[in-house]
């Protein structure tokens, strides 16, 4: 959606696409938060603290960065700021991805190995 509001400079056309990104950023973060309690329930509580803690943090930092990135300068294709959105939402989808490979890989081997899932931490 990013790049597609980088190309295109119709305002009705542009506002539309803005929301249907927020949209599905928004829902991103909610995913990204059930996906790690759920990943990361069977480790130690100070684990699954960071783990859950980290998501959280990350995404609130569009709200620092985010006002430096579409500055009235570079109005009206904002190419700054739409490009680092789309580069970020490309790395997260390339970040969540390598960790599902990962931890399903990692699973096949315990589940190989015969070892349990659940470790108490303690």
């Amino acid at each position: 959606m990013a790049i597609l509001m980088c190309v295109d400079y119709d305002l009705q056309a542009r506002y539309a696409l803005l929301v249907i990104m927020a949209g599905g950023v928004w829902s991103g973060i909610a995913t990204s938060m059930a996906s790690v309690t759920t990943t990361f329930a069977d480790l130690a509580p100070e684990v699954r603290a960071v783990a859950i803690a980290f998501p959280g943090s990350a995404t609130n930092l569009g709200n620092i960065y985010g006002a430096y990135l579409f500055p009235q300068a570079s109005a009206p294709k904002y190419l700054l700021g739409f490009g680092v959105v789309s580069a970020t939402l490309g790395t997260g989808a390339i970040l969540y991805a390598t960790l599902y490979l990962v931890l399903r890989r990692q699973k096949t081997r315990r589940d190989a190995e015969g070892v349990p899932e659940t470790d108490s931490g303690g």
